[in-house]
């Protein structure tokens, strides 16, 4: 079973989240976190395999988050960051404190739960052919190309 860190300060996201991990089909442990003080808490005592993001976030920002979970922590599980900002400047600010993707939130419902749950089971399994067409995918940061969409 997967264990999915779900970081997002809106319940109703984290609600859709869920029922869209149920339709990506593969056993998945959702841990939701309101706020990145409690997710960081979670991640210095428990692994997670995915952590889910939000950029925009109230108290600790996710760019703060990220920066903990990967040079505080030193953690290496992929965290894709979910949110509805597609500025270029938080993309790359994102690339290069080592998230692993960045998928913009959708606004209708039903695109909203089949980007996730094409994106799930995408970076879990490391079968990155088949995920949503709104995924950007980052390379490694020693890469320093410019984030490419994955299709």
């Amino acid at each position: 079973m997967y264990t999915v860190l779900y970081v997002d300060d809106n319940l109703a996201d984290l609600h859709l989240f869920r029922i869209a991990a149920g339709e990506a089909g593969l056993p998945y442990h959702i841990v939701g976190e309101a706020d990145c003080a409690s997710a960081i808490q979670f991640l210095s005592t428990r692994q997670a395999d995915l952590i889910v993001l939000d950029w925009n976030m109230p108290g600790m920002h996710g760019a703060e988050m990220l920066r903990l979970v990967r040079r505080g922590l030193g953690l290496k599980a992929p965290v894709l960051i979910f949110s509805t900002s597609s500025h270029e400047a938080d993309i790359r600010q994102a690339r290069e404190l080592g998230a692993s993707g960045w998928l913009q939130k959708r606004q209708n419902l039903d695109e909203f739960i089949e980007s996730i749950a094409l994106t799930l089971p995408a970076f879990l399994t490391g079968s990155l052919g088949h995920k949503s067409p709104a995924l950007l995918h980052f390379d490694p940061v020693e890469d320093e190309g410019e984030p490419s969409p994955v299709a």
